[in-house]
């Protein structure tokens, strides 16, 4: 199916797509726990393990606590090392 000439359906997708990371990319980060979640990141990649008490809240410090956001935490120490300090709000 063809959008116009030159450009298909499928590169119009792509391309759209592509704007709308972008655009989510470049915005301010609106998570107020950054910083939190660099902190998490950086204890399960510098330990090689999850942890299983949270350590970063004053008021119920070693309370167990189920990291769901692991995996995410890990990417962004990942980025923010390889990036530097860009996540600056």
């Amino acid at each position: 199916m063809k959008v116009r000439a030159g450009l298909s359906f499928d590169r119009l997708v792509v391309t759209v797509l592509f704007i709308a990371l972008f655009a989510m990319a470049v915005r301010t980060p609106a998570d107020t726990d950054m910083w939190w979640h660099l902190g998490a990141g950086r204890a399960i990649v510098t330990r090689g393990r999850m942890p299983h008490a949270d350590e970063f809240s004053f008021t119920v410090r070693g309370r167990p606590w189920v990291d769901v956001q692991w995996l995410a935490q890990v990417g962004l120490y990942q980025a923010r090392l390889l990036g530097g300090d860009v996540l600056r709000t």
